[in-house]
């Protein structure tokens, strides 16, 4: 099976619908899947977008002439009595279904939130009083500006949370983040 399909319309990927082809499009369910569409798209030569949940994104009817990459890491573990990893491509709403059904508290803040969890570390997300930062122990990040690439492991204060802000988003776009352990 190839690694990327082509010619992909991006509007079912996007909160408002709407957007044209890609190039190249690929889900990555893991990081050996994700190394190897990063790697495919630098032999290639394309450039690359990393898309989340598409929910604070218009994309043009002209589509993307050049590789998406949507990382479906989408698991959940509970750790221990306190700890939960989860995958960056979880939805927040799958993730506070998970915390409901594991007896979990401290993320009521959170409902109806429209994001990935990737994408809520990613901004910071926040709403009634609560922000992610506020719940974070550690984020699992690879970073892809250089070659070969590498995975970055950061504490809370490690990931320079401000409002609406943290260090992914500063570093527009050199990293992905894979895992989140609250």
């Amino acid at each position: 099976m190839p690694l990327f399909q082509t010619n992909v319309l991006l509007a079912p990927y996007t909160n408002y619908k709407i957007g044209g082809p890609a190039k190249y499009f690929c889900e990555p369910k893991n990081v050996e899947e994700l190394v190897a569409a990063i790697t495919e798209a630098r032999q290639l030569n394309e450039s690359f977008f990393i898309l989340g949940g598409g929910f604070n994104l218009l994309v043009s009817d002209q589509g993307f002439n050049g590789v998406v990459i949507r990382p479906a890491i989408r698991w959940m573990d509970l750790d221990s009595e306190n700890s939960v990893t989860v995958g960056s491509g979880v939805l927040v709403s799958e993730f506070l279904d998970f915390c409901i059904s594991n007896s979990l508290s401290g993320w009521e803040w959170a409902g109806g939130l429209p994001s990935t969890m990737g994408g809520a570390i990613w901004g910071n997300a926040g709403a009634f009083g609560g922000e992610i930062k506020d719940v974070v122990d550690e984020v699992i990040s690879f970073d892809y500006s250089h070659n070969p690439t590498t995975s970055i492991v950061r504490n809370n204060n490690e990931c320079e949370f401000g409002y609406r802000s943290s260090v992914f988003k500063k570093r527009k776009g050199k990293e992905i983040i894979l895992h989140i352990r609250f």
